[in-house]
């Protein structure tokens, strides 16, 4: 029976659009928010569970060649490879609207990704006219980096149907080199823009989406605050996340999370940003991702009890002791939401995943598509069922191993503790947590300014063979304040150039060491 539509409760889903100040009464105890009995084989079938949105991938393609992407492996696979392989980078049509249609009587919203929906503006604009027809709102998600001509042939005619209530256009930086790095083509930062002028001028429900990394994070308030100016009134902002690269990838393109504390300080100030401008804002939406034991307490997971057993629990994970996570905190748990990856499974017909960033090896999907059936099978493998994985991992967030590459929740920062819990908990979802000092942010941006310089001034390695990223990670591992990495860091570059290391473009030989990304740096 489906009842989201019906009952006024929480919902795990974000909200669509808007700007929400919750109360403490918005947000109820993780045991009330989360199912704490998840139940992985109780269906046979997907569409007997009640799911609210359906995130769609259809088309393993894009014009760009960011190293950050979290579909990066489907992209990597030419169409020469994946016919040798029997494998497909396009689902057809038909198969489209089979697996939308097959999701059950509860959807009420599919957001199309693409991957690049502008790679085929025909087939997108034949995607968005059949969630029309079924009464869906739809969001989308575009680089932008096209000509206006092609934009307008695979979005206008859904724009001008009202339907689309989210544009959303990716920017991470508004400095143009650091854009087309994070993007990889250096062409991307132009087009884009011209993409986001234009949109503005046809009155499109125009939302930038900014995905923060180490390289663009001392970017990010002056580039909101440019992207107002040129008219924009809506944003999302993304922590930067490893699930779609090799250690190996994120090390030569510099790439690891953001400092937990990093993150919530750059938080602050974009929610003071929000609060300054909200008569003029539509939509502002920013995930907190990370908190103190207080906050946990409060609001996260609500309850002190559970609370004192979830850090006993943290403390035995570290130690190498088994022990069980005492509470679930992940809405996906719930399956309100589902991500649809038609080229993945069994002959490459398509899986459901719960996340898009809890990539296990393994576990990588709940359901696949059965075309015999014309429904979404539920495995019933429990080593293969992504559901029972998640029900039986050990952090509050399971895709922690695979987005941040680190086996805990707990990351240690100048002022005491911070525990990564979910992503979906946001600014429109949870009241806004404690402030962070000011100075934190200042000293962060620093931080990463100085990590801009030695990613472009270190060899590609040196005589122990470290990568940039690897020199930075030794040099700054173990200090604890972001300020006295700064110092640290700066002396290291200053030995650098007294002993004249310099940028190599040598890239034979020896693969160098490559660090493993930890939570951040």
């Amino acid at each position: 029976m489906v009842t989201w539509r019906r009952q006024q409760r929480y919902s795990p889903v974000q909200d669509r659009a808007g700007i929400r100040r919750p109360d403490d009464i918005d947000f109820p105890p993780a045991t009330e928010r989360v199912t704490q009995a998840p139940d992985p084989f109780g269906h046979a079938w997907a569409d007997e569970r009640e799911i609210l949105r359906a995130t769609y991938q259809g088309d393993d393609v894009c014009q760009l060649a960011c190293p950050g992407c979290y579909t990066r492996d489907l992209l990597q696979i030419s169409p020469a490879t994946a016919a040798r392989e029997g494998r497909r980078k396009s689902a057809p049509f038909a198969e489209f609207t089979a697996h939308v249609d097959a999701l059950g009587p509860g959807m009420q919203d599919l957001y199309v990704l693409g991957a690049e929906p502008t790679m085929d503006p025909a087939g997108t604009a034949a995607k968005l006219e059949h969630a029309r027809t079924h009464g869906w709102p739809q969001q989308v998600i575009t680089h932008g980096a096209v000509s206006v001509d092609r934009f307008e042939e695979t979005f206008g005619a859904a724009l001008d149907s009202g339907q689309v209530y989210m544009l959303i256009i990716s920017l991470d930086s508004m400095d143009p080199a650091v854009h087309n790095r994070l993007r990889g083509r250096p062409y991307a930062h132009e087009r884009t823009l011209r993409i986001i002028r234009h949109c503005i001028a046809r009155g499109a429900p125009l939302k930038v989406q900014m995905t923060v990394w180490p390289l663009n994070y001392p970017t990010i308030i002056g580039s909101v605050e440019a992207l107002f100016d040129l008219g924009v009134r809506a944003f999302s902002f993304h922590c930067g996340t490893l699930e779609g690269v090799t250690d190996a990838e994120a090390d030569a393109a510099g790439l690891a999370p953001v400092d937990p504390l990093a993150w919530r300080a750059l938080a602050d100030r974009l929610l003071a940003f929000r609060d300054a401008h909200l008569d003029e804002l539509w939509h502002f939406n920013v995930p907190f991702l990370y908190f103190t034991e207080e906050e946990l307490r409060e609001q996260v997971i609500g309850d002190a009890g559970q609370t004192a057993a979830y850090l006993e629990h943290v403390d035995a994970a570290e130690a190498g002791r088994p022990s069980v996570k005492p509470v679930h905190a992940c809405p996906a748990l719930d399956v309100p939401q589902v991500y649809v990856w038609a080229n993945r499974g069994p002959q490459g017909r398509g899986t459901l995943s719960l996340c898009n960033i809890d990539r296990d090896p393994v576990a990588d999907a709940y359901a696949d598509y059965d075309p015999s059936a014309r429904r979404w099978r539920v495995r019933r493998d429990p080593e293969r069922n992504q559901l029972q994985h998640m029900a039986n991992s050990p952090h509050l967030c399971p895709a922690t191993p695979y987005a941040l590459r680190t086996g805990t929740d707990r990351a240690v920062t100048e002022i005491g503790p911070l525990f990564h819990a979910c992503r979906y908990i946001a600014s429109n979802q949870m009241p806004a947590p404690t402030r962070i000092r000011a100075e934190i942010y200042r000293d962060a941006a620093e931080f990463y300014r100085a990590v801009g310089r030695a990613l472009d001034s270190y060899p590609y390695r040196d005589g122990r063979g470290e990568s940039p990223l690897a020199r930075i990670t030794r040099v700054t591992g173990g200090i604890v304040a972001l300020a006295d990495r700064t110092r640290a860091l700066n002396a290291d570059l200053s030995k650098a150039a007294v002993d004249g290391d310099t940028p190599s473009e040598d890239r034979t030989g020896a693969s160098p060491q490559v660090s493993r990304p930890g939570s951040s740096f």
